[in-house]
């Protein structure tokens, strides 16, 4: 029930090598339907992912997954985030999560 849990933050922020379990867990928790060897077959060809979230009640309730990838724009080649994944907790979700994360993705996908 969302009335038992801490009230979310307001910020999202990036997380560390320690706090990669708590968004696998919150994966797995939204696509229960994702075989844990294909989490891990991911996870091994792409460790260096960043991922953007948001921490409530005992860990973490929305993530947003970004890869970085190397993009031909005409002449050019540049950098860019993509994508990979979103999820948010059921009893957290309609409340602007995403979008913050999302807005920060863009933002810190622009000065990177």
């Amino acid at each position: 029930m969302a009335g038992s849990h801490r009230q979310e933050e307001k910020y999202p922020h990036e997380i560390s090598g320690l706090e990669r379990p708590a968004a696998r867990a919150l994966w797995e928790q939204i696509f229960p339907e994702d075989p844990a060897a294909f989490l891990d077959a991911f996870e091994a060809v792409r460790p260096d992912r960043r991922i953007l979230a948001h921490r409530g009640g005992d860990g973490l309730i929305s993530m947003i997954q970004l890869d970085r990838s190397r993009l031909c724009y005409g002449e050019r080649v540049i950098s860019a985030d993509y994508i990979v994944g979103v999820s948010t907790l059921p009893e957290y979700r309609h409340r602007g999560l995403m979008r913050s994360l999302l807005e920060e993705a863009i933002v810190n996908g622009a000065l990177r």
